[in-house]
């Protein structure tokens, strides 16, 4: 048994039981990843897999049992590796970090400016996508963390740690009818089309809960990932647009001007979310601990290796 037979199972699980995908994950070919699952069932002496007309449908109860086995087996190797990393060389390696836009473009900056002064020696990675994808990277070993508001809670192995709240502001342009209220009701809110987050960011759902908790529904006429975007429109005057706090700069948005929403809705939470029982290596408790002073590195070691399995 290697370890090139336990990631061939682990990544057809991953990839929907389709063999070709993930062989492309593994660069390798689909026979070589076929001979690898063969060569396994052989030494186990049981089926991992549900077939049907020679495909792939599901895991058998020895298959499911036998990836939860390799799923901490390849955890353990990684671990090692990048033990031998640290002790090789501490100041030296990688950190990969995923995030939303909205975090890396406006959360992220003067954060990745104090790390990398403080680690010059190691390469900053930073992949952007939505809540339940950056969690997937991490739950899968692709990235050394992720900050996100939502989305690991699908992922047993994925550590979420509160780091951040942020509150909600309405951006518009200047000299619009919200901006001369000095706290708008949401009933004056809903007089106006609405620019928002997409529907697969937590924030889309929290926004539109308040609004139908007070009996609203509104004329939400564009939604986006990139809050870039969102403000381009409202400059546009097609909306006003309903965003995290952090990512409105008055002195470069000097075509939008913002009003707060905190009597409105609750704060929202950004979590730091490792993988659970992972290896974290000395650099990333310190870019942890500046994105919250509070997370020092023995808080997120006993988050990482003390959390139960959910």
């Amino acid at each position: 048994m290697n370890l090139r037979q336990l990631r061939a199972l682990c990544e057809i699980v991953e990839n929907d039981f389709k063999i070709s995908h993930a062989a492309k994950v593994l660069y390798t070919s689909q026979p070589s990843v076929s001979r690898h699952i063969a060569s396994l069932e052989e030494e186990v002496g049981a089926a991992l897999f549900r077939r049907t007309d020679k495909r792939i449908i599901g895991l058998t109860d020895a298959g499911a049992d036998i990836l939860n086995a390799a799923r901490r087996l390849l955890k353990e190797a990684e671990n090692i590796k990048k033990i031998g990393q640290d002790h090789s060389d501490e100041n030296h390696g990688e950190l990969t970090i995923a995030a939303s836009h909205t975090t890396a473009r406006y959360f992220l900056p003067g954060i990745v400016t104090a790390f990398m002064a403080r680690h010059p020696n190691v390469r900053l990675v930073i992949r952007q996508s939505d809540p339940t994808q950056v969690a997937r990277l991490v739950n899968t070993g692709e990235v050394d963390l992720s900050l996100s508001p939502a989305g690991a809670e699908l992922f047993p192995e994925v550590v979420m740690i509160p780091c951040h709240e942020h509150g909600r502001i309405i951006l518009a342009p200047p000299g619009h009818p919200l901006l001369k209220v000095r706290k708008p009701s949401l009933i004056e809110v809903a007089k106006y089309p609405l620019i928002t987050y997409s529907k697969e960011f937590p924030a889309y759902a929290q926004i539109m809960r308040v609004f139908e908790k007070a009996g609203l529904e509104p004329n939400v006429v564009l939604t986006a990932s990139d809050i870039d975007v969102m403000k381009t429109y409202v400059e546009c005057g097609l909306g006003v647009a309903i965003v995290a706090s952090f990512a409105y700069d008055a002195g470069k948005d000097a075509g939008l001007r913002s009003t707060s929403l905190d009597h409105l809705i609750d704060p929202a939470t950004v979590y730091v979310c490792l993988r659970r029982g992972g290896h974290v290596r000395s650099y990333v408790y310190d870019f942890i601990e500046l994105v919250s002073p509070a997370l020092k590195r023995k808080v997120v070691a006993q988050a990482v290796f003390s959390a139960k399995e959910r």
